[in-house]
């Protein structure tokens, strides 16, 4: 192999590595300010809401959560009714990165309230295994549901690293049938 094709080949072991540092420092930091912030231990369900009217349609979006505590299956259910996922909303969820518009209305405010994509991590001091639900859509192909296991255990970069790629093969191994006009 030369030193061009070498050099090209690692592209996609560097972005990985990007990656896992991002999740990892940005969890490190929530996980560590937990217990003397007021706000962090409740940021999760305001991060959720503004995700959720960042979808909206028509201006409007409900959202519910319910919560089961009960052991052994205790666990909590954030839903709402805004738009679909696209597959770059999928993506960039697992590799958290925010696939927000930049773009303000004419009064000058921005038009989504996210801006960095790390809201959705703090989902993950509730629990560092998230199952993500959904539809998703894309132009020229029918709608899919989906299901999708997010796992931010690890504490490594190599574990972050392989559950970010688990994560993207199992969406990646969806059957995506082509819509027929």
């Amino acid at each position: 192999m030369t030193f061009t094709e070498e050099f090209s080949a690692l592209e996609h072991k560097s972005l990985n590595q990007i990656i896992a540092t991002k999740i990892h420092k940005e969890l490190s930091e929530l996980r560590s300010r937990v217990d003397t912030s007021p706000t962090i231990p409740k940021r999760w369900v305001w991060e959720l809401i503004q995700n959720a009217k960042d979808v909206n349609v028509g201006g409007k979006v409900q959202v519910r959560i319910e919560a089961d505590l009960e052991d052994p299956d205790a666990h909590l259910t954030f839903s709402h009714n805004g738009a679909a996922f696209t597959v770059e909303n999928i993506r960039f969820l697992i590799e958290q990165i925010s696939s927000k518009s930049r773009t303000k209305d004419s009064s000058g405010r921005p038009i989504t309230t996210g801006k960095f994509g790390t809201g959705f991590l703090t989902t993950h001091l509730l629990s560092p295994y998230v199952l993500v639900t959904g539809v998703a859509k894309q132009p020229g192909l029918l709608p899919r549901k989906f299901e999708l296991y997010l796992d931010r255990s690890g504490t490594e970069l190599e574990e972050i690293i392989a559950a970010v790629e688990e994560a993207k093969n199992e969406f990646a191994h969806l059957i995506w049938p082509t819509l027929i006009v």
